[in-house]
This record gives C-alpha cells, sequence and structure tokens, in this order.
C-alpha cells in the first residue's frame, strides 16, 4: 500500500491439496476469481499434434511433483 498498488495477485489456492494456504489466501480479504484456463487452436493436423504431446508431457511432470 505504501508503494501506491491497488492489489496483489497471491496466485491459485486450493482447498483440498493445501488446505493452510487456502486459509491463508482467503483471509487476505480478496476476491476468488475463476478462469476458463489456457487453450490453444491450431489450423493443422500436425500443430495441434504436437501441442497435445507437450501437454501430456507437462501433465506427466506435473503429476508426479
Amino acid at each position: 500500500k505504501s508503494l501506491g498498488k491497488r492489489w496483489y495477485d497471491l496466485g491459485g489456492i486450493d482447498a483440498e491439496e493445501n488446505p493452510g494456504v487456502y486459509t491463508f489466501k482467503t483471509g487476505m480479504g480478496g476476491n476468488e476469481v475463476t478462469s476458463i484456463g489456457g487453450f490453444e487452436a491450431g489450423e493443422d493436423f500436425i500443430s495441434k499434434k504436437m501441442v497435445q504431446l507437450v501437454e501430456l508431457v507437462k501433465n506427466v511432470k506435473t503429476s508426479k511433483k
């Protein structure tokens, strides 16, 4: 506030996987916002399949953490 900022994005929340952080962030008095998430559009078959492959690899790596 002393720097003149009106808001600060604390990032995502997950009440089930991280209840402590969820409680902290919701106690800050902000607004919970939901978005549609990422999406992409491709013209050709190969581009679409490459994006799907990269997302699959990313999701596998993320689920192992």
